[in-house]
């Protein structure tokens, strides 16, 4: 993270962008866990988008339904817009969780 934000600041954009806002982004760093997303609406922290809450896929419609994502070859290109909701913020500044999946606010991640 560039910038460092004092608690005030932090818990100001997280009461601004509570779970389930819808945000967009560019993806900037692929790793294997996931991806990193530097959001439109705050650029300064790069918000991190884990496999485990991108959409799962179909190989081809004879295969099992659907199955989760697997390989970094699979994720979101670095470049690539994508849209996610925040799903959580850190109690500290820099850390801002995402999903593209659609959870209930009494879930627990």
């Amino acid at each position: 993270m560039p910038l460092s934000f004092s608690q005030a600041q932090w818990d100001e954009l997280a009461q601004r962008f509570p779970f389930g806002t819808t945000m967009h982004g560019i993806v900037v760093h692929v790793a294997r866990f996931g991806v990193f997303v530097e959001v439109d609406e705050f650029p300064e922290v790069k918000a991190l988008l884990e496999i485990i809450h991108m959409p799962y896929t179909q190989a081809e419609p004879s295969a099992e339904p659907f199955h989760p994502l697997s390989h970094p070859d699979q994720y979101p290109a670095t470049g690539s817009r994508i849209e996610a909701q925040i799903l959580g913020w850190s109690e500290k500044p820099g850390d801002v969780r995402l999903t593209q999946l659609i959870y209930s606010q009494d879930a627990s991640v």
